[in-house]
């Protein structure tokens, strides 16, 4: 994850390197609800490792701003939580975390095109997208 993580943020991110700028991550899991055993310390990870990029420069000219939500394992909420950010903060790259809630963004996130790593590996994901909406839950 470490090493996805990095090499997309330094693709992305060619022109800001030049320009020295802050540059926003977005991550919204279970941090408590039915899955919070996985998503409570995927989060903190993450948190963690935007930390160390930013102390240690691994991106010259780059600070990293790891934006980490909690959406209790519930499509509603991650849904409002990516178009909240989408509003006021633009995230350059989105991390996802649940299959279901993935799915169901995968029409908006296709429309914005914002560069997302989910942490599904389920093939619908990298699938084109289809003229139909997702009825996950």
């Amino acid at each position: 994850m470490k090493r996805a993580i990095v090499l997309a943020t330094a693709a992305l991110l060619g022109l800001a390197v030049a320009q020295g700028r802050t540059v926003n991550l977005l991550w919204s899991g279970a941090i408590t609800g039915p899955t919070s055993d996985v998503g409570g310390p995927y989060g903190a990870g993450i948190e963690d490792y935007c930390r160390y990029a930013n102390e240690q420069k691994l991106i010259p000219n780059v600070t990293l701003n790891c934006i980490v939500r909690d959406d209790q394992y519930q499509n509603p909420i991650t849904q409002r939580i990516f178009e909240e950010a989408l509003d006021r903060s633009r995230p350059a790259i989105y991390l996802g975390y649940s299959t279901g809630a993935m799915l169901q963004l995968k029409p908006l996130i296709n429309e914005v095109r914002i560069p997302t790593i989910p942490a599904s590996a389920h093939i619908g994901l990298i699938e084109p997208p289809t003229t139909s909406t997702c009825s996950c839950r």
